[in-house]
Order: structure tokens, then sequence, then C-alpha cells
């Protein structure tokens, strides 16, 4: 029976509070022939200690430590070390079903598909289980499952999923962004596939903790966002004509946020570049957001904004020549 090396990596950084539970989930896998790299990226609490504890009872635990640059660097080192013929990713704060590989593992090869990925819990510890599923089909080809991603019916999170190893040759994480490295480089594997298949059953636990810096959107979260978009947008749009309406939507969506903090703090000044650099990015794009497209609604609405934090711009005497 054909039983792949599945390379499980994991970036660990202060997690002591929550590490113990997730590695007895991976240790527990009712598939066996994993690799499990764990990546201390400079953590200063006992989160190496933790993981040291678990290395000495599970030979399938390879641990590392570097200096901390960050998640991305720390699942790039993951990658360099992972030998498995398939990749799965866990943030160390949540945990897996323990059937989730073996799970995933068959219904990709099942389906002889690049991705498998399955829904998910959001869990704030304890009992409370919040459901998420995705209103997909079993089965997608490449294009509907770029498709899907680009309308957001499909998220970005690594950690719902298992890759064919190759996926990753000459791929790796932006280390140079401080958030939304998943959604920066999601578009570029699903770029190189043939097909994702789909378990619909909750198999991976999504912990949910309140002072998560993915709750606290500032101006430059939020820009950083719109970038990591424009770069979608700019990469597929180019290569895939019947996914431009859908991409320039979400952007669309996600620059109205952005303008609408702007206007709601009035801090013009601060942010005039970054503004001034969206307006005229819209002003190319008229052609996307005319009477007779589906996205005129929203667009227009982002349109008369981005005009109104100009025209701010220049009553405050922020113009620049």
């Amino acid at each position: 029976m054909y039983r792949p090396l599945v390379s499980v990596i994991v970036p660990i950084y202060n997690t002591e509070k929550y590490l113990r539970e997730c590695m007895e989930s991976l240790l527990n896998q009712t598939y066996s022939n994993i690799e499990i790299i764990v990546i201390n990226d400079g953590s200063t609490d006992t989160s190496y200690a933790i993981c040291k504890s678990f290395q000495i009872i599970d030979r399938r635990i390879k641990l590392y430590t570097k200096e901390n640059e960050g998640q991305s660097a720390a699942r790039n080192f993951g990658l360099e070390k992972a030998v498995g013929e398939w990749i799965c990713f866990v943030d160390s704060d949540d945990k897996m079903d323990e059937k989730m590989i073996e799970s995933l593992l068959n219904t990709a090869i099942q389906f002889e598909s690049d991705i498998a990925m399955c829904a998910y819990y959001e869990w704030s510890g304890g009992g409370r289980l919040r459901p998420f599923y995705y209103s997909i089909d079993i089965f997608c080809d490449k294009y509907k499952a770029l498709k899907n991603l680009s309308s957001r019916i499909i998220d970005d999170f690594l950690w719902n999923k298992i890759f064919r190893a190759n996926l990753f040759y000459e791929l790796r994480f932006d280390s140079e962004i401080s958030a939304f490295e998943d959604m920066e480089i999601m578009h570029k594997i699903f770029d190189r596939i043939n097909s994702l298949s789909y378990i619909n059953q909750c198999l991976y636990f999504y912990r949910q903790r309140a002072g998560s810096s993915m709750h606290k959107l500032n101006f430059e979260k939020k820009s950083l966002y719109v970038i990591v978009q424009k770069r979608r947008y700019d990469y597929l749009s180019a290569k895939y004509k019947y996914l431009n309406q859908i991409l320039f939507h979400s952007l669309v969506v996600s620059l109205m946020s952005v303008y609408k903090f702007c206007i709601q703090s009035k801090n013009y000044d601060k942010y005039h570049d970054t503004l001034e650099e969206y307006y005229f990015w819209l002003e190319g794009k008229k052609d996307l957001y005319s009477p007779s497209t589906a996205l005129f609604t929203i667009s227009k609405q982002l349109y008369v904004k981005a005009i109104q934090i100009k025209l701010y711009l220049k009553s405050d005497g922020y113009e620049k020549d």
C-alpha cells in the first residue's frame, strides 16, 4: 500500500500556553508516516523546552532553533528541511483532528489531486466550536479552483490543506511582509496545480485569541492587505482573463475598507502617498467599473470615496506638485 512521507511544518514562537495540545494532536495522527519539522523561531518562553520533551519520546520530531525572523522565514526554513512527498502546515496554537492527515492524503490520492483541503472549526479553547464549511465540489480542476480562490469561496489558509511537495519547487514565502503571507503565496501555488479535492468535514481547529494581531487591523495592515491583493490581481489577471472582474471586485472591497478608515480618522497627511497611489491606480481602471459591469454599484461607491479623499488632500493643502 502506498504510504508516502508527509512533512508537517510547525513554526514556533512563544506559544507555550498552547503548544502541548498542538504537539499531542500531531503525535496522535492515525497516519504515522510523518516527519514533524518544528522551527523554534527565537522563542523567549519555554516553547523550545516543551518541544524538546516531545522530541525525546518521538523521533519523528525534528527540532530546529533559529533567530527570530518571522513566520514566513520559519516556514521557508521548514521547506528546506522537508523530505516528504507531501507538505502540510500547522500553527503552533492550533491543533489537528487525529484523522486529518490520513483523510486529506487519501482524498488527494483518490482524486489524483495536487491539493486536498478540509473544513475547519473556529475555536476559542475549551468546548466552544464554530464550524466553517465550503460550498465547493469535492473535486475542482485548476481553473475552477483559481476562480474559487479569487472569489474568496476558498480561503488562503495553509493549515487546512495538504500539498504535493513539488508545488513549492523554487517557490517560497515572502519574508519581507509582516502579515497575509498565506494570501501572498496561495495563488502562485494554485497556478501550479492540476486539481484540488475537498473533504466536507471539520478536521482542523483554528484557535481564536483575543490578543491576536490579526484582530487589530490598523491602516498599515489594511494597506498591506490591499498591496497583497493587488499583487494577486496583477499576477492572475495577466494570465487568466476570466478572473479579471472577480479579482478586481476583491480588490475594490479591500480599498473600500482603507478609504472608510481614512475618512473616519481624517489623518490624510499621514497617509497621503498611499492614498494618492490608490487614487491614480483607480483612474486607470475605469473600464472595469463602467455601468455595463456587475461591479458598477460597489465600484462607483469606491470611486466616490477616492474622489472625496482626493478633494480633502487638495483642500487641506496636501496636494503634491
